[in-house]
């Protein structure tokens, strides 16, 4: 039996739970983006999530659940 690869089970397992989009940003906004969503306790995809769910207006759970 073949070794266990935990970065190809985890690229799996995210190609399989979650939809990847790339933003882009003015040439010099993406420090300012780290640095409002550090100062907020958020990684910049937690910060981009958080954005749509309000303006989304769902709930955590909703957000969280496939359409």
């Amino acid at each position: 039996m073949g070794n266990f690869n935990p970065t190809e089970y985890k690229n799996s397992f995210n190609a399989q739970k979650y939809d990847r989009v790339n933003i882009m940003l003015p040439r010099g906004r993406k420090a300012q983006v780290e640095e409002y969503a550090k100062a907020l306790g958020l990684s910049v995809n937690g910060l981009v999530n958080e954005l749509l769910r309000g303006k989304l207006g769902l709930s955590v759970e909703e957000w969280k659940e496939t359409p």
